[in-house]
């Protein structure tokens, strides 16, 4: 049987918002609090490397979160830094702030991001096979992904076996086209969390086209969308009269 003081120490972590310490990954990403937990307790703990100003690569970071999440996978990680570096570069150096910020919107926001990507792609299929058959000049912008890449060159390669004369490929989308069919779906998929409709409007409102990571890369630094997470400080006061927490092993949820 579970002892009351077992409950009454969850609930106090729970209460605190530390119940993802030291928890399985199967645990940390079970529900959109977990994850939030998470954030909150990679930014409480390792707050002083970032103050220093120390730049850390992947696998550090990954080391750093281990640290709280023994199982916590590298292909995570990975993900945050393609929003930050576009591209799988694990020796490449970046600052706390820029990881922080990127990792909670990988981890608390993963499966809104999935949505994009599928909606993303999609829409960009059907660019392409229209500006096969256009005369007017595409939009190319940074490429976003090797696997959005393969897409792209295997979406050119049919429509060459069909003969049609392929003018460059465009790399994004119609800001308004993709919003549209994003806003469609988050209200079919009823995603456990996902940024408010309202954030995301305001975040494109001056782009006529955008790509994938641009898109994510202005979800990743709106501060509004931060507010509304609740857990993070904003970037101005992200150093500022912050501390690493001190958690008593009584007030820590665990497995027995």
């Amino acid at each position: 049987l579970i002892s009351y003081r077992f409950l009454a120490d969850y609930f106090v972590s729970v209460q605190q918002g530390i119940q993802s310490l030291f928890r399985e990954f199967a645990f940390v990403k079970a529900t959109p609090q977990n994850r939030l937990s998470l954030v909150k307790l990679f930014y409480r703990c390792f707050e002083p490397i970032g103050r220093r100003g120390d730049l850390l690569n992947i696998k550090e970071y990954h080391s750093l979160i281990c640290l709280i999440c023994p199982d916590f996978p590298l292909e995570l990680i990975q993900k945050t830094a393609r929003i930050i570096l576009t591209d799988d570069v694990m020796d490449c150096l970046v600052a706390f702030p820029d990881f922080i910020y990127a990792f909670q919107v990988q981890f608390v926001y993963e499966e809104f991001l999935k949505l994009c990507l599928e909606v993303y792609s999609s829409v960009l299929a059907v660019a392409i096979r229209a500006n096969s058959q256009s005369t007017s000049p595409s939009v190319v912008i940074v490429p976003t992904s090797a696997i959005h890449q393969k897409k792209l060159k295997d979406e050119q390669q049919k429509c060459n076996r069909e003969g049609q004369n392929i003018r460059p490929v465009p790399e994004n989308v119609d800001t308004a086209v993709f919003l549209s069919l994003l806003e469609e779906q988050l209200l079919l998929r009823k995603l456990s969390s996902h940024p408010p409709i309202n954030v995301l409007r305001h975040l494109v409102r001056f782009k006529d086209h955008v790509s994938y990571y641009e898109f994510v890369g202005l979800v990743v630094k709106s501060e509004e969308l931060n507010a509304h997470t609740g857990v993070l400080p904003s970037r101005d006061k992200l150093f500022v009269g912050s501390r690493s927490p001190s958690i008593h092993r009584k007030q820590v949820y665990r497995k027995h």
